[in-house]
């Protein structure tokens, strides 16, 4: 098997390939592996692109995020072209405003999530059932986007959310951080956002790996706060593309309130993960703006009653347990699923 890539050559991919070159694999056979993400401009021109697949057997065109990276490329014109050619998609996102999408036959379709590796510490314990503890929800903001900036703004002096917000220069200094972890709150608050976005993706030391800062569970948050409020990173109706910031509370049995994309809970729900009992109409409102009120009406409303929050945990244990089992099954078998389905492709 020939292996040629086309963008960075770097990935979880790579390494899935390097395992199937052990297969029984006609030897002359070309792979090609178009990174959609880490391509260049001339890279994704239709005409390099059609003549990058046309010297190939199969090709796996990988998108690592959203589709939506090159202003200038209409992604229909892309999937338009390569539909033509034996060519099967590795998506951790889904667009389903798309005219052309990918040809769901010839398609591995995952959440971001699942191949983007938590560090849960050894110590931690899940608080499945309710035990008193100082706040009911953390609110922990990342990058400035104008959506975490208005709910900040709106949550920041309720007693009852541990809040913070250091990517954004102005509030990242009204924000609580002695429940944060030293070093991450020491790498993060020294960044200058004023002049660049905050960088989350910088590593820490943990139990003797290396881990990325906003791949880390809070422990010490955790044990203090009930549950998590989300802002996702891409919120755009009819896109799904869900981050570590969703899995952390799946993974760890934990409830928490979203600001996403339209339909988190149907996405999701096509993985296995329920959510029954969550008080979550918000979810299915098609309005941007009306979502968002209702999402942070739900929030101040749970952090005004105590019943209500007991109420909670009880009724949504059953899925907070299943949810967590999705996870981690889910996370466990991603390469392995993977690695098969690209080798059905191959030798089909």
């Amino acid at each position: 098997m020939i292996v040629e890539h086309y963008g960075d050559p770097y990935s979880a991919i790579t390494q899935t390939l390097g395992q199937l070159s052990c297969q029984n694999i006609d030897p002359l056979k070309r792979v090609g592996i178009i990174n959609w993400w880490w391509l260049n401009n001339d890279e994704s021109m239709l005409d390099n692109l059609k003549s990058f697949v046309e010297r190939q057997d199969i090709c796996f065109f990988l998108s690592e995020e959203i589709f939506g990276k090159f202003s200038n490329i209409d992604i229909n014109d892309v999937f338009t072209l390569l539909n033509k050619y034996n060519v099967y998609y590795i998506l951790f996102s889904e667009d389903n405003t798309l005219s052309v999408k990918p040809l769901d036959s010839k398609s591995f379709y995952s959440p971001w999530f699942y191949k983007s590796p938590l560090f849960v510490p050894s110590t931690f314990r899940p608080d499945i059932i309710y035990r008193e503890k100082p706040y009911v929800f953390n609110l922990m903001l990342g990058s400035k986007k104008s959506y975490r900036t208005l709910s900040f703004k709106y949550l920041k002096d309720n007693n009852k959310i541990y809040s913070s917000y250091l990517g954004h220069p102005q509030f990242k200094n009204d924000s609580s951080t002695f429940l944060d972890d030293e070093d991450i709150q020491h790498n993060l608050i020294n960044q200058n956002v004023e002049v660049e976005k905050l960088n989350t993706m910088n590593q820490v030391k943990r139990e003797n790996q290396q881990c990325t800062i906003s791949h880390v569970i809070p422990e010490r948050i955790y044990t203090n706060t009930h549950f998590d409020i989300v802002t996702e990173t891409f919120v755009k109706n009819d896109h799904n593309f869900l981050t570590e910031k969703t899995a952390k509370p799946l993974a760890t049995g934990r409830f928490f309130c979203w600001y996403a994309s339209r339909a988190l809970t149907s996405y999701l729900g096509r993985y296995g993960f329920d959510f029954t009992n969550y008080p979550a109409d918000y979810d299915n409102i098609s309005n941007d703006v009306d979502r968002f009120d209702s999402f942070l009406s739900v929030v101040e409303e749970i952090t005004s009653s105590q019943s209500l929050l007991e109420d909670i945990y009880e009724k949504t244990m059953q899925s907070r347990r299943h949810n967590m089992s999705v996870y981690w099954k889910g996370r466990k078998k991603i390469y392995n699923n993977l690695y098969s389905w690209m080798l059905e492709c191959i030798q089909t």
